[in-house]
């Protein structure tokens, strides 16, 4: 019997959209659960990949810290599981050569947050000068502390590989969550606005003290509702104020202001904050991306592509760019979720199966990382917390981590053809259910501390985010 046409169609369109194939795994603490084989045998069965292995993407700099020796910060050894029951410590390098030697090429996944350090002079500021255990990237010791993880943990793993010029392929530095948004009470808090965020600003004519009052220009495009941040996200490079002001009028972001000159003008410096502070990031990459060689001479070694993580939206907030606009010199690729508005791409790039790309599952990874840290703890509303408390609070993060994730062949066949666009590919996330129920089960909870007049009638994400913006930059849209 021969196939009907609807079934081939739908095998054509799996076959042109997948493109090439990286399976990433999000965090070192999912190699506690499968064996690099394990791993494979899941995703390949997972997306129905046949033929060429994929390329794996493991993290380098993740947000539990690093797996190689290093003289920054404590190493975080892979606890990896052997054969079916048996669990050896392991460093990043022995991993990435398993990997290889089951025929896969490999990516190196950089987390800028660095949470780890606990380096208070490279922490972000907001708005309002308060401070948050996320680094800087515009901080220039953020960026020298990163370049040198970065290059140690590059030559570690190249001295684990046979040919690493072969094996490795790309480092993939996340900018998805690189500024913060928190709200309360109506009013906004951004970040970062350290001295040499400021100092970056006020140079290209951006005057900080614009976004010091109420309103101010972010009102035309943000909005804290309560429990989320609302915001625009398509909003392009050099878009007209004019324009920018009917976007705010339809969402009604725009009744804060009380005349059109107030809204013009607040239209023309939100245009001005935005493109400095995608200036900025690109800097941050090309500085970054210097690090992103195999070998002892960088003048002559093996250059490693380079690619960014970011939101498929023609603005991205929290990133702080414009993802169509990212320069071509600075990155080879970028990797972006399918969102609903998706902007015009030059670059070439990779399909991100998670919704908001990393945004949910670092918000979880970080959460579970916290809540194990004794500093975090005591020194954070998350000292707040009871142990059920913090267990519910990682349920929480679980759920909206998991509950984000684009799997199945229905989701590559809708994408667009990959022979129509630049994008050449789509990344797999390698999370599953059981392994969160696992991660879950017993966690690793730090003593904290419990202070008198919490209000218990809220739930405990619900007091985080009257306190803190660890919680608050969820967008409400999706």
């Amino acid at each position: 019997m021969s196939k009907r046409k609807s079934l081939m169609a739908m095998e054509q369109s799996w076959s042109d959209n997948a493109g090439h194939m990286v399976m990433f795994i999000p965090d070192h603490r999912i190699l506690s659960y499968m064996t690099p084989r394990e791993c494979l045998a899941r995703f390949q069965s997972q997306w129905n990949v046949v033929g060429d292995k994929p390329t794996v993407c493991l993290p380098l700099v993740g947000v539990d810290g690093v797996a190689f020796d290093n003289q920054l910060c404590r190493t975080v050894p892979i606890t990896a599981t052997i054969g079916s029951s048996q669990a050896d410590q392991r460093l990043l390098g022995e991993v990435a050569r398993d990997f290889v030697d089951l025929g896969c090429r490999l990516h190196l996944y950089v987390c800028p947050a660095m949470e780890f350090l606990q380096v208070e002079a490279c922490h972000v500021l907001d708005i309002r000068n308060v401070g948050s255990p996320q680094a800087c990237v515009q901080k220039r010791k953020t960026r020298e502390f990163l370049k040198y993880l970065i290059g140690t943990g590059i030559d570690h793993v190249a001295q684990h590989l046979d040919r690493p010029e072969e094996s490795l392929e790309s480092i993939v530095l996340d900018i998805t969550d690189l500024w913060g948004m928190g709200g309360e009470d109506g009013k906004l808090s951004l970040c970062c606005f350290c001295d040499e965020c400021r100092e970056a600003f006020e140079t290209q004519g951006v005057r900080v003290s614009d976004f010091e009052n109420y309103p101010n220009p972010w009102y035309l495009a943000l909005k804290d509702s309560g429990r989320a941040i609302s915001y625009i996200d398509n909003i392009s490079m050099g878009e007209t104020p004019a324009s920018i002001i009917g976007k705010s009028a339809l969402r009604g972001f725009d009744t804060v202001f009380h005349s059109a000159n107030e809204r013009l003008r607040a239209a023309s410096a939100l245009m001005k904050f935005m493109t400095r502070r995608h200036e900025m990031v690109e800097d941050f990459l090309a500085a970054i991306f210097d690090e992103a060689y195999v070998g002892d001479d960088a003048a002559h070694a093996k250059k490693l592509r380079r690619i960014a993580v970011v939101e498929g939206t023609e603005y991205d907030w929290t990133a702080g760019v414009f993802p169509g606009s990212l320069k071509s010199t600075i990155v080879d690729e970028l990797w972006l979720d399918p969102a609903d508005t998706f902007p015009h791409i030059d670059l070439q790039y990779k399909t991100f199966m998670w919704r908001r790309a990393t945004y949910f599952l670092n918000a979880f990874f970080e959460t579970l990382s916290s809540a194990a840290d004794p500093r975090m703890r005591t020194t954070t509303a998350l000292g707040r917390l009871s142990l059920d408390e913090m267990k519910d609070l990682l349920r929480q993060r679980a759920a909206a981590a998991f509950n984000h994730q684009l799997t199945g062949l229905g989701q590559v066949a809708a994408l667009s053809a990959a022979k129509e666009s630049t994008r050449n590919g789509i990344v797999g996330v390698l999370l599953t259910q059981e392994i969160v129920d696992d991660l879950l089960r017993n966690p690793e909870i730090a003593m904290g501390l419990r202070k008198q007049g919490d209000d218990a009638s809220l739930d405990p994400l619900s007091r985080l985010m009257r306190t803190i913006s660890l919680a608050t930059d969820v967008e409400e849209k999706r």
